[in-house]
């Protein structure tokens, strides 16, 4: 029995079934080293939608001041906004 194990074909079959194993070891590092580098995109990618929402906040209320500024200063000129701007806009 014990030259059965150490038979050169057995051997052969033995690196066979180690060298597959090492292989599969790789392929689960590379696959747990993109795993990480996709979280690490993915957090980035978060960051950058969180900093857009600010930014589309701070636009949105800029946005919404010079609507008021416009309301205020039609409120002052009186008569209908569109007519004053179109008046403005052709001088």
């Amino acid at each position: 029995m014990k030259t059965l194990f150490r038979s050169p074909s057995t051997l052969s079959a033995r690196k066979t079934v180690a060298d597959v194993l090492a292989g599969f070891s790789r392929v689960i590092d590379d696959l747990q080293t993109v795993q990480r580098q996709n979280e690490q995109q993915a957090t980035e990618a978060q960051a950058r939608i969180e900093r857009a929402k600010v930014d589309l906040d701070r636009a949105n209320g800029e946005i919404t001041a010079a609507g008021i500024a416009i309301d205020n200063i039609t409120n002052l000129i009186g008569g209908d906004p569109k007519e004053k701007f179109a008046l403005i806009a052709a001088e």
